[in-house]
């Protein structure tokens, strides 16, 4: 059977082997787009705004940028970080709060269950059944439901058959841009050229990028939206439209197509190990990875 056949028919015979099949999440497909576009929408506007300005500016003041000098780059650095743990911060949170909120509304009418068969069948009183709505949910549900759970080893080998991967298509997609002389500039060169001139926050933007953008990410996108999207979808619609989510929410264009790739290869992950963690650690090392190129570039041990 193919890829796109439907969540709710049970195992299918082409995922991978002692692989159980997830319980469908709390939250409805309606709540996961809702989700979607309460941090994405403003995020990519702050993008487009600041995209704008920039141009504008550079169009005002021709010609190369001098560097920044140190308290300049810090106070750039200071921002940067601010910035990213606002936007990464967001989406982490928006998953949390949906997931709880949708685990909270399960388990209030198990808590009222005992109302309708206590002596005489008599039912709670309205206090007792608005107390029985405000049943606390640990953190740790949240997160399990989250797909913060344990997961077999052998996707370990996944993980690193992925990254090869990744490794090949951003060979190929650098060699397209170059050789088609194609005007884009994925992110990796964006950054590269900005550490000439502002090294302190480079480095910022780096450690960020390898620690707490992979978490975040993988909490919402994988953790939340790709099982959300699975209410709705059929699997491989759902591993599709949560990649391009994905994409689209680094509003880079010049990356777009890596990381529609990396997207659908981090939901492959997600649902056939039915946890984030193999996704987190591949998002993880991937960024690493490209971190440590631009590292040896600002050293000068790669020319």
């Amino acid at each position: 059977m193919s890829l796109l056949s439907h969540p709710d028919r049970g195992p299918q015979s082409d995922r991978p082997s002692q692989r159980r099949e997830e319980a469908p999440v709390p939250w409805s497909f309606r709540e996961t787009w809702l989700a979607i576009f309460i941090p994405l929408v403003p995020w990519l506007l702050l993008s487009l705004l600041l995209s704008l300005g920039a141009q504008l500016q550079g169009n005002r003041l021709p010609g190369p940028k001098a560097p920044l000098s140190l308290q300049q780059d810090l106070e750039g650095a200071l921002a940067a970080a601010l910035s990213t743990l606002v936007v990464e911060g967001a989406f982490l949170l928006v998953a949390l709060f949906f997931a709880r909120r949708a685990l909270r509304r399960q388990s209030a009418p198990r808590a009222a269950e005992p109302a309708q068969t206590g002596a005489g069948d008599e039912i709670r009183s309205s206090s007792t059944l608005a107390a029985a709505k405000e049943e606390r949910v640990s953190l740790g549900s949240v997160l399990q439901a989250l797909g913060l759970r344990r997961f077999r080893p052998h996707f370990l080998w996944l993980v690193v058959a992925f990254l090869a991967l990744l490794y090949v298509v951003n060979s190929l997609y650098s060699a397209l841009l170059e050789g088609l002389h194609l005007p884009l500039q994925t992110n990796d060169q964006v950054i590269l050229e900005s550490s000439r001139l502002e090294p302190l926050t480079t480095v910022t933007l780096l450690v960020l990028a390898v620690i707490v953008a992979p978490l975040c990410e993988e909490i919402f996108f994988r953790g939340f939206v790709f099982p959300g999207l699975r209410r709705g979808l059929a699997t491989g619609w759902a591993v599709l439209a949560s990649a391009l989510v994905f994409g689209l929410a680094h509003a880079d264009l010049g990356s777009l197509p890596v990381l529609i790739v990396i997207g659908l290869l981090l939901a492959l992950l997600r649902w056939w190990s039915g946890s984030v963690y193999p996704g987190l650690l591949l998002h993880m090392l991937n960024n690493g990875i490209s971190a440590t190129v631009i590292l040896l570039y600002m050293l000068g041990r790669l020319h």
